[in-house]
């Protein structure tokens, strides 16, 4: 009856317990104690699986183990302990974790169950034992539904014991943070920092991780090798919390791909990850310069013009417009001009720092042709040759003994200016204290604060002005207007400028020394007719045009008569910007005691039409308009003067012609192009970007 009594009390002491969840210990069935689950428990068809418990494990290492149940009822709760072989001696260290904690009773110290119950999985950790402990098992013993009557499982899980733990690491990336140039590229010469970031590709998270970075290539020096990483969680990234650094080698001529080796160090072992990293080859940018300051020292009558025939001596500087300093410059003035000989032109310049400007050693000498138009804009060309490599700076000289004869800096207010609306249409010039090129005033066809109006046929036209010998049209302006986003080069909204001899009575369109920057639509985006005012295809300028300085040739027109210069712009019914601002508007021509010159040319006798496209690789096509029938010539010459190649001489009749520049054989760079056609000629800048 005593026995009887005691079994009894021990039965009624595990069920009172049961009930008293959290704080109910049971037992897990480990060696020394009974399985609570099975003796306490309902039958043993229960459904607890386990998961994370490794069957080779490395000493000291951390494992996650979850247990779950895989059908019926949740877990009401569950015991777990891990012995040492067979025996009753703990292995490793159990710990709490996501639904579960500890406990300790007679028997069964370092025990792990639910924190609270019915759950349907929970985790916990199990920290292998040290080197030497051998084969170890878990053993679970967990009972799902009611506390009398549910499913129970036993469960013993065996473990070898295995080498030491060995991380397993990839090298996610590599992210360059700081560069010399800042361009994000890893160049000869730059000193790079940069971060790497890891990626856990094991099962065990990685504690206090550290790594020292080294690379076998000659071509990098390694400036900061160490860095450290925040704890890496299995199957995450991180990445280092402080950059690696190395410097490039300046010398290296082509691409170098450098190993990395990464040794990476965590509590739970060491690895060694490796990457490569590739070194680009930067050829040395050329010398950045630019020609200004262009003074005539002296000319053959000594009016301070130089004219043709004259002999003339000129000052020039140079400016550095890169970050790089320049020493040991020679400079060449180069003669690749039909009008210009060049009599001496050899000159030196003091070494240039970063944005510095110096005065030639020596003037140029310099000798005009004859033959030369009386007024035109020379340009000219040097090449400079320096430490640092090659460059050849231009500048526009003007030629000719000018003479204005009327200009209009808008200061002093709209004297004798007009504007008006073609009929249906709408204007809006106004002059405008505001965003104007110089110093406070200036025109504009749109708003002081905003965009302008849609349809819009705004006329501007300046007063009257007595035309001289050779006359040129000069304005500064600006333009923000819609362009077609599908044709780049088409306009829906612009302006043109046309000049009128008689009056006002009729109107011709005036085309600029160069090109205007787009032609007019002739339909909408959706296929419908355009409501711009000027018909489809009509050169004008548009789009985004920051303040720079236009010359329309006048000569054509004679002189002693009266002209009226007319600013028109039109807009159609859709996007608006900001309009077309307009400064400094002049006309000069020859000074009336020089008469004795040329005729003037017949009505657009050349004009050339901007090469498209521009930049080009390798293709870019050549247009020009010729007023008469005769020979025409079209060269290209590199900016050191030398004429590369002869793409066209022949005669051809009077009108539009193209011809096609293939720069397959050409090397990369600036070149000039050369128009010569109806007695006149013309150039522009063209480059080749391959």
């Amino acid at each position: 009856m005593k026995r009887i009594s005691a079994v009894l009390l021990l039965a009624t002491l595990f069920a009172s317990m049961a009930w008293a969840l959290p704080s109910y210990i049971g037992y897990s069935g480990a060696p020394g104690r009974q399985t609570c689950a099975n003796s306490c428990h309902g039958s043993s068809n229960g459904t607890v699986v386990l998961s994370g418990f490794p069957e080779l494990y490395s000493p000291g290492t951390p494992y996650t183990i979850t247990i779950a149940r895989n059908g019926g009822n949740t877990i009401r709760n569950f015991n777990g302990s891990c012995r040492q072989g067979t025996g009753s001696t703990n292995a490793g260290m159990l710990g709490g974790g996501q639904g579960t904690s500890t406990y300790s009773t007679n028997g069964e110290s370092n025990g792990i169950h639910l924190s609270s119950s019915g759950q349907s999985s929970a985790t916990f950790t199990w920290t292998a034992p040290p080197v030497g402990t051998g084969p170890v098992r878990l053993y679970i013993g967990a009972y799902q539904g009611s506390s009398a009557n549910g499913q129970t499982t036993a469960l013993v899980v065996l473990s070898e014991e295995g080498g030491p733990a060995v991380p397993e690491l990839a090298w996610e990336s590599l992210a360059i943070t700081a560069d010399d140039d800042g361009d994000g590229l890893p160049e000869g010469g730059e000193t790079i920092s940069f971060s790497v970031t890891l990626r856990n590709t094991g099962s065990m998270r990685l504690n206090n991780v550290s790594a020292t970075l080294e690379s076998a290539s000659p071509f990098v020096q390694l400036l900061q090798p160490e860095s450290a990483w925040a704890d890496i969680p299995a199957g995450q990234t991180r990445t280092s919390d402080t950059d690696f650094s190395l410097v490039v080698d300046p010398t290296i001529d082509q691409d170098q791909v450098v190993p990395l080796s990464l040794t990476v160090v965590a509590d739970e072992g060491q690895v060694v990850v490796q990457h490569e990293l590739v070194v680009i080859y930067s050829p040395p940018l050329p010398p950045d310069l630019g020609a200004r300051d262009a003074v005539l020292l002296s000319d053959g009558d000594g009016d301070g013009f130089l004219e043709p025939g004259e002999l003339g001596t000129i000052s020039l500087s140079l400016e550095n417009y890169g970050s790089q300093a320049l020493s040991g410059l020679q400079v060449t003035l180069v003669d690749y001009s039909p009008w210009l000989e060049v009599v001496d032109g050899s000159a030196a310049c003091a070494d240039l720092a970063p944005h510095a400007v110096a005065p030639l050693s020596t003037p140029f000498i310099v000798r005009i042709s004859e033959s030369a138009p009386p007024i035109h804009d020379e340009v000219l060309v040097m090449a400079v040759q320096c430490e640092q490599g090659e460059g050849n700076p231009m500048l526009s000289f003007p030629l000719g003994n000018r003479e204005v004869a009327w200009s209009d800096d808008l200061e002093g207010g709209a004297i004798g200016w007009n504007h008006e609306a073609a009929e249906g249409w709408g204007d809006q010039w106004q002059l405008l204290e505001t965003g104007s090129g110089s110093p406070t005033h200036a025109w504009r066809c749109g708003s002081a604060e905003g965009n302008y109006e849609n349809h819009l046929d705004a006329r501007l036209m300046t007063p009257p002005i007595r035309l001289l010998p050779w006359s040129r049209l000069e304005i500064q302006h600006s333009m923000a207007a819609e362009t077609s986003t599908a044709y780049p080069d088409s306009a829906y909204d612009g302006g043109v400028v046309d000049i009128s001899t008689n009056g006002g009575a009729s109107w011709e369109q005036l085309l600029p020394m160069g090109a205007y920057s787009h032609s007019a639509r002739w339909l909408t985006g959706a296929g419908n007719p355009t409501t711009h005012p000027f018909p489809g295809g009509t050169p004008c300028y548009s789009g985004s045009i920051g303040w720079e300085k236009v010359t329309f040739d006048l000569s054509a027109y004679g002189d002693s008569i009266d002209a009226i210069i007319r600013f028109r712009f039109g807009t159609d019914d859709g996007g608006v910007y900001e309009g077309w601002t307009l400064d400094d508007v002049q006309v000069y021509g020859l000074h009336v005691d020089e008469v004795a010159v040329a005729p003037p040319l017949l009505p657009g006798g050349l004009e050339l039409e901007a090469a498209s496209p521009n930049p080009f690789n390798p293709v870019t096509t050549v247009a020009w308009n010729q007023a008469v029938a005769g020979r025409a010539k079209v060269e290209l010459f590199n900016v050191a003067g030398r004429r590369v190649r002869l793409l066209l001489d022949e005669g051809r009749a009077a009108g539009r012609h193209e011809l096609r520049l293939d720069g397959s054989a050409l090397p990369s760079g600036v070149y000039l192009l050369r128009v010569e056609a109806a007695g006149m000629w013309r150039s522009q800048k063209v480059t080749l970007v391959k």
